[in-house]
């Protein structure tokens, strides 16, 4: 839960995207050992490859961090 609220603020403050895409998108992230998976990123067919390639890093950063009890800011 640590993690997905670190990665939410993150990506919120960062993209202007609705909470909901990026809700589902840490979720899907996240279940998918830190990228959208192929077969998801039809979903997601107006963000770019760049933002979406910067929205699994900071899943994966949140995700380590709160394994490591670190605050996952870069």
């Amino acid at each position: 839960l640590q993690a997905y609220d670190e990665a939410f603020h993150r990506i919120d403050r960062e993209f202007d995207l609705p909470a909901s895409d990026i809700s589902r998108l840490i979720r899907m992230i996240s279940g998918n050992e830190g990228h959208l998976a192929k077969g998801k990123r039809h979903q997601f067919a107006s963000l770019p490859d760049e933002l979406i390639a910067r929205i699994e890093q900071v899943v994966r950063e949140s995700l380590a961090a709160s394994r490591t009890g670190c605050d996952g800011v870069a």
